[in-house]
């Protein structure tokens, strides 16, 4: 069957891929100033997808998937393309084949069972101990959204028969995603405790039937982190604190945006280098970094709560992740 469609972003067979959007409001580029993070190059063909609150890096060698922690690398048996990590190094694992895998932090992968009545899942978010699923329902293969615990099962959430994605979900169990609303119109939403929240919309973005707005990333305070198509078609990010959208900035359509708990917010451009939104001021991660001119097209995919960015980029041309600490910055 075909892959579900997102707004701004189709998924693919190894994870979630992006559709970008072919023009973009520029960013507003700070003076060059002294670096306020140091680059730390992790390796040729390496794949760096997340980074917890205690410094462990999940992500992928030449040959091998797993989690790199005090330098040392741990290799995580049964998993392929890394989907989700969570903070206790979880790994949810991204395939098609109608199975959702994860595997626990120092145990083997665990297959999770089929989700009832649907004909097709795939896991998309992992927090610890809950797994968010994506799956495909009836003959028009409808997207739904399901919570798996190990102690509860699935539970279904969204409005029956309207599609409805997650993409992210925190320790508390609050989900985020998109569904499409009663007029047609893509809603960014927060699901908690059964009750579905819409975000209010972000200043000067499409409104009615031909709304876009998509929550992408949610952190532990229930705070998250949208894109939307605005109105002379360029894509911005958001951030929503409980009742109001704050515009931070200009992105790609279905940038893996990531937002970190103290509200550090990374994104990605479709050229060049991807951002970070900080105190109100989004900078271009090779405007923050000590890294040479070697270094190029650095993307974020992860950021902690102590401001430690896990990216990566291209070093002479060739595919390398990289941690971003900030300068005098102790421990994690």
């Amino acid at each position: 069957m075909p892959p579900l469609q997102s707004p701004g972003r189709r998924l693919a067979s190894l994870g979630l891929s992006l559709v970008l959007a072919p023009s973009l409001a520029s960013l507003s580029l700070p003076a060059r100033a002294a670096p306020t993070y140091h680059l730390v190059d992790l390796g040729p063909s390496t794949q760096a997808d997340h980074i917890d609150n205690r410094g462990d890096i999940s992500g992928r060698t030449a040959n091998d998937v797993g989690y790199l922690r005090h330098g040392t690398w741990h290799s995580t048996a049964d998993v392929g393309t890394i989907a989700a990590a969570d903070d206790r190094g979880d790994l949810l694992e991204a395939s098609w084949g109608g199975q959702v895998v994860y595997a626990p932090r120092g145990g083997s992968a665990i297959t999770l069972p089929p989700v009832p009545g649907v004909d097709w899942s795939v896991g998309t978010g992992i927090a610890p101990g809950r797994v968010i699923v994506q799956a495909a329902v009836g003959p028009y293969y409808i997207a739904a959204c399901y919570l798996w615990t190990p102690d509860a099962g699935y539970q279904a959430f969204g409005a029956p028969g309207a599609p409805c994605v997650a993409n992210a979900v925190n320790e508390s169990g609050q989900v985020t995603g998109w569904h499409v609303d009663d007029i047609g119109a893509t809603v960014a939403y927060v699901w908690t405790d059964g009750v579905f929240q819409d975000i209010p919309v972000l200043p000067g973005a499409v409104r009615g039937a031909m709304e876009i707005e998509e929550g992408t990333g949610i952190n532990r305070h229930g705070h998250v982190v949208l894109f939307a198509r605005m109105k002379d078609g360029s894509y911005h990010a958001g951030l929503f604190r409980g009742r109001h959208v704050v515009d931070i900035g200009a992105c790609a359509a279905g940038a893996p945006l990531a937002i970190s708990d103290s509200d550090q917010v990374i994104g990605s451009t479709d050229a060049g280098d991807g951002w970070l939104w900080s105190a109100g001021v989004s900078t271009p991660l090779s405007q923050l970094v000590d890294a040479g001119p070697e270094w190029t097209s650095l993307q974020g995919s992860s950021i902690n709560a102590d401001g430690v960015i896990v990216g990566n980029g291209l070093l002479s041309g060739e595919p390398h992740a990289f941690v971003l600490r900030p300068v005098g910055a102790q421990g994690r």
